[in-house]
């Protein structure tokens, strides 16, 4: 048997119509997805960037503590924000306000805390005070999104070295 083919008229049209609509749908929830996951990329990086800074701000006050507790670290007045920038090839603790910016987007500060200890020697709210310890707070903050953004580490420094 032969085959014969029957001509459609208006096929291609509906095809047409039904892949515009398809493609209306699709590019403005692709580019939605596409602007959505750079955005999380950005807050991802800024947030790595600013917990490596916040490491770095933490590994400069044990550079200070083994320069010199005395000088550089029982000297901080508890709870009050320095900047931790290098000056000169080192490390240095300065009162300034605002810090200045790390990398154009960054402010880092390091808070040191008294710290206290109980009758059984464990840190503890209240006790006696043990000058040879100090709770240290790496702080960075940065602007994203409309709003400010900010990372938090902490740490306890010792002065074991007795210096």
């Amino acid at each position: 048997m032969p085959l014969i083919f029957r001509h459609r008229s208006g096929f291609g049209l509906i095809e047409i119509v039904l892949a515009l609509a398809i493609l209306t749908v699709a590019i403005p929830t692709v580019s939605q997805l596409t602007a959505s996951t750079i955005r999380s990329a950005n807050q991802g990086r800024h947030r790595v960037e600013a917990a490596y800074l916040a490491v770095e701000g933490l590994e400069g006050v044990r550079t200070l503590r083994s320069l010199g507790w005395i000088a550089n670290i029982a000297t901080q007045p508890s709870g009050s924000a320095r900047c931790l920038e290098i000056s000169g090839g080192n490390w240095a603790l300065t009162a300034t306000s605002p810090c200045t910016l790390v990398g154009t987007v960054y402010t880092r500060t390091v808070t040191f805390n008294d710290v206290y200890r109980d009758s059984n020697h464990f840190i503890a709210a209240s006790g006696t005070l043990d000058a040879k310890t100090k709770l240290v707070t790496a702080t960075v903050t940065w602007s994203q999104l409309g709003g400010t953004q900010s990372l938090v580490f902490k740490t306890y420094i010792t002065n074991h070295q007795n210096n």
